[in-house]
């Protein structure tokens, strides 16, 4: 029997990678994530001893059934958000909106199509008639509100110009769910910081559960997804799921 020496611990931080699987395309940094692991489900068969009183188990045999992967995501980015909703996402240039075409209604919002600059002019306007900031309405990042006691009536037909600030956009479940590459580019503490690199071929996530909008804390949310098989993968003692490499074994 040979006995295992040495210190072992672990304790880990590191870089999480994802890109889609196939594409031609860098393995980009995800951001923060406070949890990623990796989860076995066995299916286990058992022939019962039915000889004597008592029971008992006569053999058993035990197969992996499923290694599931779970990531708590720190960074609300857009492109995280699209990957946790089935969605699209894009980088929107900041630039100029000319009349953009409302309908007015008295004491309520009216958002616009892009995030308002608050710093810039905003200008409401129905045919040549030009309201006033102010009294007419009022301006915020969302939108224009109509202000009660004001020349805008409900129904009226304005436009809005405005700048908009850049930002980035997410169309929520556009898209089915995709297969990722996993990189985690790990370091163990435990160990002076030595390396811990882990890649998962295939990967296909689940949606998240709960994306926190108001809350009192740093927000964050789950995703939850299942390693394939990648027959690409060959050769004796090669895994078709992922591989570890540990530094300083």
């Amino acid at each position: 029997m040979t006995v295992q020496a040495g210190d072992y611990s672990y304790m880990g931080v590191g870089k999480v990678h994802l890109r889609e699987r196939g594409a031609a395309a860098p393995l980009l940094h995800i951001g923060n994530v406070s949890v990623l692991n990796f989860g076995v489900s066995e299916d286990v068969k058992e022939q019962k001893d039915y000889t004597a009183v008592g029971g008992g188990t006569v053999a058993e045999v035990r197969r992996i059934a499923s290694v599931e992967c779970a990531m708590t995501l720190l960074d609300l980015d857009h492109k995280n958000i699209a990957r946790a909703f089935f969605g699209s996402s894009s980088v929107v240039a900041s630039g100029t909106v000319a009349d953009e075409p409302h309908t007015a209604y008295v004491g309520g919002l009216i958002p616009t199509n892009k995030p308002i600059n608050t710093e810039e002019t905003v200008t409401v306007k129905a045919g040549a008639t030009t309201y006033v900031l102010g009294e007419d309405y009022s301006v915020s990042s969302g939108g224009v509100t109509i202000l009660a006691g004001g020349d805008i009536e409900d129904g009226d037909a304005i436009t809005i110009s405005y700048s908009n600030l850049g930002y980035g956009n997410v169309e929520a479940i556009t898209v089915a769910a995709k297969e990722y590459e996993l990189f985690f580019e790990g370091l163990n503490e435990a160990k002076s910081g030595r390396a811990v690199n882990v890649q998962a071929y295939r990967i296909k996530f689940g949606a998240t559960q709960v994306l926190d909008l108001i809350n009192e804390d740093f927000a964050s949310f789950e995703v939850k997804g299942k390693l394939l098989r990648d027959n690409t993968k060959t050769g004796a003692d090669i895994s078709k799921y992922f591989k570890a490499q540990i530094v300083g074994e």
